[in-house]
């Protein structure tokens, strides 16, 4: 170990400043006062202190005077259009913003039986029913006094159908009242054992 090295521990510090001191005073120029304590530097006493300025002052933003001249929008209650599709049937529900419904349609009552009840050509005439009264309520509650949501459920044939139907361009009237489109389908996690696979 070289005598730097145990100077810096305390209990060999003792020992070797005596050797460290004939060393360095052998040297030229070695004259070095190891009794005398260093100087602290200024900057350890204090820790630094940024400046007033070290942070600039955000600037006002140029939209609050227009934002407060332009009064908040506020959303009146929706409608509610439910499209329930699954394999065997397709059911459209238009209800009223306190849940109360004002019709349904489903694949029977456009002329289909059975099986075909699920298919997207029945899901898309249940839609334009659908969607005629919707625009004869949109009439009768004048003009910007209507919303609409469209909420999906079930992964059925007739889901992408009444999707397609909303974006037709004879739908058009519908979609301008449209304010959220979304998806109520359960999706089970975990849970109770699933029924059995049918097999055909």
């Amino acid at each position: 170990m070289s005598l730097l090295k145990a100077f810096r521990i305390p209990q060999l510090r003792a020992v070797t400043r005596p050797a460290l001191v004939a060393r360095m005073a052998s040297l030229p120029g070695g004259e070095f006062d190891f009794e005398a304590e260093p100087a602290t530097p200024e900057w350890e006493e204090q820790p630094p202190v940024g400046p007033d300025t070290a942070y600039p002052v955000s600037a006002p933003n140029p939209m609050t005077p227009i934002r407060a001249a332009v009064p908040a929008r506020t959303r009146q209650p929706p409608y509610t259009l439910y499209v329930h599709s699954n394999m065997n049937n397709n059911i459209l529900t238009f209800t009223r913003p306190d849940g109360s419904p004002i019709m349904n349609v489903s694949g029977g009552q456009v002329g289909y039986k059975h099986k075909a009840r699920g298919t997207a050509e029945a899901a898309h005439l249940c839609a334009l029913r659908a969607f005629k009264r919707i625009l004869d309520e949109s009439e009768q509650q004048g003009p910007g006094n209507m919303s609409l949501d469209v909420l999906f459920n079930g992964f059925g044939r007739g889901r992408d159908a009444v999707f397609r139907a909303l974006l037709a361009a004879e739908s058009a009237p519908v979609r301008q009242l449209v304010g959220r489109v979304g998806d109520i389908t359960k999706i089970k996690i975990g849970g109770t054992r699933s029924k059995k696979a049918r097999r055909v």
